[in-house]
């Protein structure tokens, strides 16, 4: 009998504390679009750390059709114009992409900020 009364108190409290730590971890885990600025912002000024990159683009975007999108243009980039051999001149910046690429992350940053400002004036 203290047996089933314990469980009945205890048990409530128990799912009570699974639902707030689930609650409360799930906002951290979703990517934003001003993330994916901010990488692409990074990476055109040559500050960007390749590990930062990859780790950065790693999550899709499932909620986001339109950031999703951009992602995968962002990978195919690192794709295409990916430098296999970075520089190590302390004077120098360390661009993980060729001028091509550069260029590219250009137009996809456009395409981020307009976004971003769209979801911003909403």
């Amino acid at each position: 009998m203290v047996f089933l009364v314990t469980l009945l108190l205890v048990m409530p409290l128990m799912l009570l504390l699974f639902w707030l730590l689930l609650r409360f971890g799930q906002r951290n885990l979703r990517q934003r679009p001003e993330r994916l600025l901010e990488l692409t912002r990074l990476a055109r000024s040559g500050q960007l750390e390749e590990s930062a990159w990859d780790f950065g683009l790693a999550h899709p975007l499932h909620h986001d059709p339109e950031a999703e999108a951009l992602r995968r243009a962002l990978l195919q980039v690192a794709q295409q114009y990916h430098v296999s051999h970075r520089r190590i001149h302390h004077h120098k910046r360390d661009f993980l992409f060729t001028d091509e690429g550069l260029q590219a992350l250009a137009r996809i940053e456009q395409q981020l900020e307009q976004l971003v400002e769209e979801r911003n004036t909403t």
